[in-house]
């Protein structure tokens, strides 16, 4: 609860900020470098060292996997590596578009999509050679991984071939919410206070909820 409110006082503080105040550019949620940014590097810092923690303690390699991942992105954020490749490929092909999106924004999209893949293989593997309690931790993990790539890939690219008023906040502030919830996570693991593969478990018994199905689909047997 205390990370939740400090991302929404950063919520608030932006739009203060955009509408009343006399613009401070610190306090902008989409500011490299800004105040909700450093909080952010604050908590990815917390979630590596928490899992390299829990994988000395319990001996699983999966969680060091999960840790040199969200060491990545804290290095990613803090050195805007998919930027910098995303310039670097407009560069060379800005005259590629699609989907109403531009050069960089594609280079952007390639350099994600080839990280998270070498991260994904990485996981994959240890997740083949760990105890079923890593398992489903990993895919509590990969869930709340989902949503943070839900609001820094999908809404990001939704914000640039749709640049509505509100976006950046949707888009940024997701992103710390999401973040917040795996801290708490990760915090919970080190504790031992987590029910590993409940926040999986729990996401399954919605989707395949009655009132969650289409409506042709009740009363068949």
């Amino acid at each position: 609860m205390l990370l939740f409110f400090a991302d929404v006082a950063f919520c608030i503080l932006h739009l203060f900020n955009r509408l009343w105040l006399s613009g401070n550019e610190l306090l902008r949620l989409d500011t490299d470098g800004g105040y909700s940014e450093l909080f952010q590097y604050i908590k990815e810092y917390w979630i590596v060292l928490v899992l390299f923690a829990v994988a000395w303690r319990t001996r699983e390699k999966i969680y060091g996997a999960w840790a040199l991942l969200f060491a990545y992105l804290l290095c990613d954020d803090a050195l805007t590596i998919h930027e910098r490749v995303g310039e670097a490929f407009a560069r060379h092909w800005n005259n590629v578009h699609t989907l109403a999106l531009r050069a960089q924004d594609l280079g952007e999209l390639g350099m994600s999509a080839v990280s998270g893949s070498v991260f994904l293989v990485l996981i994959a593997y240890f997740c083949l050679h760990s105890t079923e309690s890593a398992k489903e931790v990993t895919k509590d993990l990969a869930l709340l991984l989902g949503l943070l790539v839900f609001f820094g890939v999908f809404v990001d690219m939704v914000h640039v071939a749709l640049p509505l008023r509100g976006m950046n906040l949707i888009e940024d502030g997701g992103e710390m919410i999401s973040m917040s919830l795996i801290t708490s996570y990760v915090v919970d693991m080190l504790e031992q206070r987590h029910t590993p593969g409940l926040l999986w478990q729990l996401t399954r018994g919605v989707l395949t909820a009655p009132w969650a199905r289409c409506p042709g689909e009740h009363g068949r047997t």
